[in-house]
C-alpha cells in the first residue's frame, strides 16, 4: 500500500513537464487554474450548481500529533477530498497544496526561495486560512 507520502509525489508527479506530460492546461494556456476556497457549501453550488460535489478539508491532526508533521508556522497540515462522480465513482480526488518549499530561516540564501521565517508567514506555509471547503 501507498505512502501518504508517495501517492502525493506520483499526484505531483503528473503534472510535472519533466515526466513527459504536456504542459498545456486542457484550454491551452500555462497558468494554473486558481485555487478557489469557500465558506460554506451554499456559496458553492451558487457558482457551480448542486450536482457539483466540493473538497472537504482533512486535517491531518494524527500525522501531526504523532509523528511531528506541521505547516511551517505549526499549524496541522491539510489535505481536501471529494468522491469521484460518473464513470469515476469508485475512485477520488485529493488536492494537497504545494508550493511551501523554502531555503534559511531568517537569511535568504537562494534567489529563488522565500526564506522559511516569511514563507510561515503566508497561505503556503500555514494551513490557518484554509476553509473548510474548496474548489480545485
Amino acid at each position: 500500500m501507498l505512502s501518504l507520502f508517495s501517492v502525493t509525489a506520483l499526484l505531483l508527479g503528473v503534472n510535472s513537464h519533466r515526466w513527459g506530460i504536456d504542459e498545456y492546461n486542457p484550454d491551452g494556456s500555462h497558468i494554473c487554474p486558481d485555487f478557489k476556497q469557500y465558506d460554506s457549501p451554499e456559496e458553492y453550488y451558487k457558482v457551480y450548481g448542486e450536482t457539483a460535489t466540493m473538497g472537504t478539508r482533512v486535517n491531518l491532526t494524527d500525522a501531526m500529533n504523532e509523528n511531528g508533521a506541521v505547516c511551517l508556522d505549526g499549524t496541522v497540515p491539510v489535505f481536501y477530498w471529494r468522491p469521484g462522480t460518473g464513470d469515476g465513482v469508485n475512485k477520488f480526488h485529493v488536492f494537497f497544496q504545494g508550493g511551501g518549499w523554502c531555503a534559511g530561516n531568517d537569511e535568504q540564501i537562494a534567489l529563488c526561495m522565500d526564506t522559511c521565517q516569511h514563507r510561515a508567514t503566508d497561505s503556503l506555509g500555514s494551513s490557518l486560512s484554509y476553509a473548510a471547503t474548496a474548489n480545485y
